[in-house]
């Protein structure tokens, strides 16, 4: 008997990110990104996925692009969390009770251009109020791949990955201050880029506020934090020594 395929197969990603003042942060994604195709569009196609800017009022949440939107739409439901009907960029549609994950037709923006300094999305950053929540949700509905649970300084790490983008689940204080979300929230985004000290001094020569360079947790890595409120998201810089 022949299996029949995933109609989710979780793939790229479409990180859709609401901001107070779109031309700001889009001034500023063009700088840590690369310029867009499009100057009146605010997005941004990289591999791996896409930024989308949004207006405010809505939570940040990321779309995972799926193989069969209408059969994956119908498992899900089997699975106990249904979709909201089609809205935004590329048919994206919510999780009805956990607005910060959903799924696509179509990454929005077409393929990265020759412009895009940072290559890649590394990883996305969520928390959880409960490790269970988000295990039940991005490996028993969403069909991620649990690769790796671990505790760091009093936290603990859930990692996952879809066929093309990790994900990293943060159960706890993330360490920005603010206070624990109940359920699954998306919290920030990892940038992979080829050249950290790089990309460092042409970002502080632009003027974009960043950290100093860092030993990132996993062996091999730097990160740089980018300290601009306008982006909308915790944003980071990382660079695999190793690759």
């Amino acid at each position: 008997m022949s299996q029949t395929a995933d109609p989710i197969a979780a793939g790229a990603v479409a990180v859709l990110v609401p901001v107070s003042d779109i031309a700001a942060a889009a001034a500023l994604y063009d700088l840590i990104l690369g310029p867009r195709a499009d100057a009146d569009a605010p997005v941004w196609p990289v591999a791996g996925g896409a930024l989308v800017l949004g207006p405010p009022g809505e939570s940040a949440s990321a779309a995972f692009r799926v193989a069969q939107p209408e059969q994956a739409g119908r498992l899900l439901a089997r699975r106990g969390v249904a979709v909201s009907p089609q809205t935004g960029p590329g048919g994206t549609r919510r999780l009805l009770g956990a607005p910060a994950l959903g799924v696509t037709d179509e990454i929005p923006g077409g393929p990265p251009g020759a412009g895009a300094v940072a290559p890649a999305v590394d990883h996305l950053v969520f928390t959880a109020a409960q490790a269970d929540e988000a295990i039940a949700l991005l490996a028993g509905r969403l069909g991620l791949d649990l690769r790796l649970v671990q505790s760091f300084e009093g936290l603990q790490q859930l990692f996952f990955r879809s066929h093309e983008v990790v994900v990293e689940v943060i159960v706890g204080d993330p360490g920005d201050g603010a206070q624990p979300v109940a359920g699954v929230s998306l919290w920030g985004v990892a940038w992979r880029t080829g050249d950290l000290t790089q990309a460092h001094r042409r970002l502080t020569e632009a003027g974009v506020a960043l950290s100093p360079i860092r030993d990132g947790r996993k062996n091999g890595t730097r990160v740089v934090t980018v300290r601009e409120p306008a982006l909308g998201i915790a944003t980071l810089l990382i660079e695999h020594l190793d690759r």
